[in-house]
C-alpha cells in the first residue's frame, strides 16, 4: 500500500490536479482531494472504533408461549466518537497523508466501513445498525506520526533480529492497546503461534 502511494505521487502530472469546467470548458485547479480507505471489519471492531455504548433502558414485559409473563431488559445504544478507539487507523490514515502531501495536499481524511458480519444477530446485539458507515478521520500532527512509525519499524526489526528475546527487553510485547485489551490475541492476530503471550492466551 505504501509503495503505491509514493508510486502514484510520482506520476501524478500538474495536469492531474486540474479538472475541467463544466461550463465553460476551461481548466480549473482542484482546490480539495480526499484520501479515503475502504475497511471491513467486524462488527465487535466496529463498535469498538465506533464508541457505541451500551445503556440499559428498562424493562419489557411480555407474554410467552406458553402464556406466563415474562420481563426482559431493553437496551439503547448510542455512539460516542470520542470513546471510540480511533488510533490505529488514524495513525494508519495519516501517514499515507504524510506520504502524499509530499506531492499535493489532502484536505480530509475519511474510511468507509463495511461490517464483515452485517446481518447477523449478533451484529444488533453490539448496536450496529447499518452495513457500511463512513466517518471522518483527525488529522494528526506529522512529527508525531512520524515518530510514531519510526519507533514501530525499529521495534519490528529487533523482534525479527533476536526473535522471542525481544519479549524480555521493555516495550518488546505489544502493548496492551495495541492487542485489543488481548481480544487481538485470541482472535485475530494471524502471528500469535510465534509469540509466547499469543500462545499463551490461545491456550487459556
Amino acid at each position: 500500500m505504501l509503495n503505491c502511494i509514493i508510486r502514484l505521487g510520482k506520476e501524478i502530472s500538474m495536469d492531474a490536479l486540474l479538472k475541467t469546467c463544466p461550463k465553460c470548458g476551461g481548466q480549473m485547479k482542484i482546490k480539495s482531494w480526499v484520501l479515503s480507505d475502504l475497511k471491513t471489519w467486524g462488527s465487535w471492531k466496529v463498535a469498538r472504533v465506533l464508541g457505541i455504548q451500551k445503556f440499559d433502558n428498562g424493562t419489557e414485559v411480555y407474554t410467552d408461549k406458553a402464556g406466563r409473563k415474562r420481563s426482559k431488559t431493553i437496551y439503547r445504544f448510542e455512539e460516542h466518537p470520542e470513546l471510540g478507539d480511533w488510533f490505529d487507523v488514524g495513525m494508519q490514515l495519516n501517514r499515507y497523508r504524510v506520504l502524499i502531501e509530499e506531492y499535493f495536499p489532502i484536505d480530509r481524511m475519511q474510511i468507509q466501513i463495511t461490517v464483515r458480519d452485517g446481518g447477523l444477530q449478533v451484529v444488533t446485539s453490539r448496536g450496529i445498525t447499518e452495513l457500511i458507515y463512513v466517518r471522518e478521520i483527525n488529522k494528526i500532527n506529522d512529527e508525531e506520526v512520524k515518530e510514531f512509525f519510526i519507533e514501530k519499524q525499529a521495534r519490528f526489526d529487533e523482534a525479527l533480529d533476536i526473535g522471542e528475546e525481544v519479549l524480555q527487553i521493555p516495550g518488546g510485547l505489544c502493548t496492551l492497546h495495541e492487542r485489543w485489551d488481548d481480544n487481538k490475541c485470541k482472535r485475530y492476530c494471524e502471528v500469535k503461534q510465534f509469540c509466547p503471550h499469543g500462545r499463551l492466551i490461545k491456550e487459556g
